[in-house]
């Protein structure tokens, strides 16, 4: 299930219903979102329990820069969801500021 392109978190939520009810496995996938759609995505694949065939939410990872002051946590094979309010991350404005075209 990729969010974005299913048009968000509340589409995504009835497609995995639908394959739920189908008994069908869903995996969490990437359309290479940055650090605040793949948070987001992080969130519904753990609040989701069709959601059983893991995840590739890698999207971060290929960023030479990022534009958050904590970053989502990757070790020994796994992602970390976010926590705290909203997506669990912190913009750094000064990084946003520095990408964002006049």
């Amino acid at each position: 299930i990729k969010t974005t392109k299913l048009g968000g978190l509340l589409a995504s939520k009835k497609t995995a219903a639908i394959a739920e009810t189908a008994g069908l496995a869903c995996h969490g996938a990437t359309s290479l979102e940055g650090p605040f759609g793949t948070a987001a995505s992080l969130h519904f694949c753990a609040s989701t329990p069709a959601v059983t065939y893991g995840t590739e939410l890698f999207g971060p990872m290929l960023l030479k820069e990022t534009y958050v002051e904590n970053d989502i946590e990757y070790r020994d094979g796994q992602v970390f969801v976010p926590e705290g309010p909203g997506t669990g991350l912190n913009p750094d404005w000064d990084q946003i500021n520095k990408f964002t075209r006049k």
